[in-house]
This record gives structure tokens, C-alpha cells and sequence, in this order.
């Protein structure tokens, strides 16, 4: 049960950011930037959090349910990413609606390799801060 209510707190508060975010700037773009930043910034969060999980990091692992199921679940969304290219492609804005696509697919990759390998490279330096620790 207690789970359960971390993963509500952390979807809880992953909502509300994207809320915010959304509600940031009303500007009209010719495509949905709120949303590609929000995705965009899950996939780094996401893949630099896994990483650290994955590689054992227990301090770490015991918030992957707040941080990956909870937050980052709220946080993103991709149905929000197909029904506004949707849109875009009924608004017959057919450039504008692949364009967005494509960027949000290229960015989303792109972020999420660099947040795994930011991940690898706080491992390997916070690996070289136990070994100069131990040899004190």
C-alpha cells in the first residue's frame, strides 16, 4: 500500500508540472513546443535514472517508483504527442504535423542518450570518489 502512495504522490506531482509547463507560455506556435519540451525532458530524466537503477545504485533504486512510474509517468505523455499531430494533420497542416513528429522522435532519442550517458559518467566519477575514500 505504501507504494501505491509514493507512486500517487510522484504522479501527483508530475502532473502538476506538466500543468505548469503547458500553461507557460500561450504563445500559438506552429507546433506544440510545450509538450515536445515536457517529452523530450522525461526521456532524459527517465534514461538517466534507469541508468543509475540499472547499475545498482541503491540509494537511488528505492525512489524508482516516485521517480519513473509516478512523476515521469504523469510527467510525459505520448497520447498528447499523436493527438496534436493528429490535429495538425486534420487542420491539413501535413508539413507541420510530420515535422513535429520527427522532432519529437529525434529529439526524444537524442535526450535520452544523453541522459544515459551522463548517467554513465556520474557512476564513473561517484566509482573514482569510493576508491580515493577506501585508499584514505
Amino acid at each position: 500500500m505504501k507504494k501505491f502512495i509514493i507512486i500517487a504522490i510522484g504522479g501527483f506531482s508530475g502532473a502538476n508540472l506538466r500543468l505548469f509547463f503547458n500553461n507557460v507560455n500561450k504563445h500559438h506556435y506552429e507546433i506544440p513546443l510545450n509538450t515536445l519540451f515536457i517529452n523530450i525532458v522525461g526521456c532524459f530524466l527517465f534514461c538517466f535514472f534507469m541508468t543509475l537503477i540499472i547499475n545498482k545504485q541503491d540509494h537511488i533504486s528505492k525512489f524508482f517508483p516516485i521517480i519513473l512510474s509516478g512523476f515521469l509517468g504523469a510527467f510525459t505523455t505520448f497520447s498528447t504527442l499523436c493527438k496534436e499531430t493528429v490535429q495538425l494533420l486534420l487542420n491539413e497542416n501535413i508539413f507541420n504535423g510530420i515535422y513535429y513528429l520527427v522532432l519529437s522522435i529525434v529529439l526524444g532519442f537524442v535526450f535520452a542518450l544523453s541522459g544515459t550517458y551522463l548517467a554513465k559518467k556520474v557512476l564513473l566519477f561517484w566509482q573514482k570518489i569510493i576508491i580515493i575514500r577506501e585508499g584514505l
